[in-house]
């Protein structure tokens, strides 16, 4: 009889305990919220650094085949860079924007890069190879915040609690997921 019940108590004490590691249930005002595990802290070390243009205000950052692409911001002042990975060097700039252009988030994907602006609803689409001129330009429903990409969709950010999973042929919203942390829902 000892021996069935020190197992089962100990499995139900590692139950317990695993628990109170993923999710909890929370009671706030009359709401349940569950509540997910507190993130762990990510340390790094800056190995190093390069110099940078500091009239240009960066809204996008990407590596890709060994180049830094930039897209910068501010209206008026929006372009998009190519600078070399080893010095920092600005290789090719291209700032063809109306004055009101206000550039955000960057991202590649299948050798296109997708430009999202701030408040003018607009994401430019270009020819990796050819960024002087976009190949499409597509309407967006919201603000453009920061872009990324999972291999297949664009995923965008319009400075809310959202991420938005985009059809990048066409910009239509796939999927939308709320983020949050330990604390606060959404």
């Amino acid at each position: 009889m000892k021996f069935i019940i020190i197992p089962t108590c100990l499995f139900l004490l590692l139950s317990v305990t695993s628990c109170e590691n993923s999710t909890k249930e929370v009671k706030e005002g009359s709401e349940s919220v569950n509540r997910v595990q507190t993130p762990s802290t990510l340390f790094y070390d800056i190995i190093e650094t390069l110099p940078h243009d500091t009239t240009a205000f960066t809204q996008g950052l990407e590596v890709y085949n060994g180049k830094i692409f930039e897209g910068t911001g501010i209206a008026g002042k929006t372009s998009l860079r190519i600078l070399n990975s080893a010095t920092g060097e600005i290789e090719a700039k291209h700032s063809h924007y109306g004055a009101d252009i206000f550039g955000e988030g960057i991202t590649i994907l299948n050798n296109n890069l997708y430009q999202l602006t701030y408040r003018n609803n607009i994401v430019y689409k270009y020819n990796v190879k050819e960024l002087n001129k976009p190949i499409a330009t597509f309407q967006w429903p919201k603000e453009g915040w920061g872009c990324t990409n999972d291999g297949v969709n664009l995923i965008i950010s319009d400075g809310s609690s959202q991420l938005h999973f985009v059809n990048p042929d066409n910009m239509n919203i796939l999927n939308t997921i709320s983020v949050r942390d330990n604390l606060w829902p959404g």
